[in-house]
């Protein structure tokens, strides 16, 4: 068990298969290892060209694309791991620092199960991924049906496991 976690924390843990394709080593490695706080097994990816073949391997519940990324058509790329996603269950939600309408719209309409804007709070791409992915018979009592949500314990661990890598997230965790 994760110090500060409680085994009502451990129970509603992720337990989810992420393949989270971002170019930004900053981000990739916060979304990373929060992720992996909350028990996810977290597989990335740097170029998105690789993005298609990594999810058809890996088959993932989840993927968490950088909408732009240079030298890349990112909508179609949405749109191929969408339509691969539909065929083998997994759903794609976009990062990107851009969270203009347009670019929403624009992601939503190409077939998005979300949008998170960045810079990336932990705590709402945590709480997407739980709506867009509810959780399984095995993670929920019987007749459960509320998605598990667990504390921020992880959040708080963040710093002492990467020093200065987030950032203003400690104040976000104590408050």
């Amino acid at each position: 068990m994760l110090p500060n976690r409680t085994p009502s924390d451990e129970r509603a843990s992720c337990r989810r298969q992420v393949l989270v394709v971002e170019p930004d080593p900053l981000v990739r490695d916060l979304v990373r290892l929060g992720l992996e706080l909350e028990d996810c097994r977290v597989e990335t990816v740097i170029d998105p060209r690789a993005a298609l073949p990594r999810a058809r391997e890996l088959r993932p519940d989840i993927v968490l694309l950088d909408l732009f990324t240079p030298g890349v058509d990112s909508l179609d790329l949405l749109r191929r791991l969408i339509e691969q996603g539909a065929e083998v269950g997994w759903r794609v939600i976009v990062l990107s620092g851009l969270g203009y309408r347009e670019v929403v719209r624009a992601a939503m309409a190409a077939g998005a199960a979300d949008f998170v804007v960045k810079p990336i709070d932990l705590r709402v791409l945590r709480d997407k991924i739980r709506h867009v992915l509810p959780a399984g018979p095995a993670e929920r009592p019987e007749g459960d049906r509320r998605i598990p949500v667990s504390g921020k314990a992880w959040l708080a661990d963040l710093p002492r496991l990467r020093p200065g890598m987030a950032g203003g997230q400690e104040q976000a965790a104590g408050g």
